[in-house]
């Protein structure tokens, strides 16, 4: 009859001297569990083959967007991110190799402190210009 044993990788709850073997047992019972851990633990930092196994077992901060990453995070569509570029406002890019366009973090923090800074201009022109109606009439 086979048995499967889960082990936590945090909080041990018990001791060494616990698994030592009792009366009639052999030394491969107490080893079991600590090689399933060992084994574990080894899996658990290893480098995975694929980009998204590694990234979820290896979380880093990112460091640059894809072109589709950019738009989905800031919420807009493709063709409104080609037309700001095409008209001179779309963010900073960056060419990486053969990976295709990138938008570095940096880039993305600044347009968006750029299209801020675009809006409180606009809705200040905008309080003026109902400011002028009110006087004149």
């Amino acid at each position: 009859m086979v048995f499967a044993i889960c082990f936590p990788l945090v909080n041990f709850s018990w001791s060494v001297n616990s698994l030592a073997p009792k009366f009639g047992q052999s030394n491969d019972h107490a080893a079991r569990p600590m090689k399933a851990l060992a084994k574990n633990a080894r899996r658990k930092n290893m480098a995975c083959r694929s980009r998204r196994e590694n990234s979820r077992r290896n979380p880093v901060p990112r460091a640059s967007w894809t072109v589709d990453e950019f738009c989905s995070s800031v919420g807009i569509s493709r063709s409104t991110y080609e037309r700001a570029k095409r008209e001179g406002w779309g963010p900073r890019e960056m060419i990486l190799g053969r990976t295709g366009i990138r938008i570095a973090d940096e880039s993305l923090v600044a347009w968006i402190a750029e299209r801020e800074k675009k809006a409180a201009s606009i809705a200040a022109d905008k309080r003026g210009a109902q400011d002028e109606a009110e006087v004149a009439a």
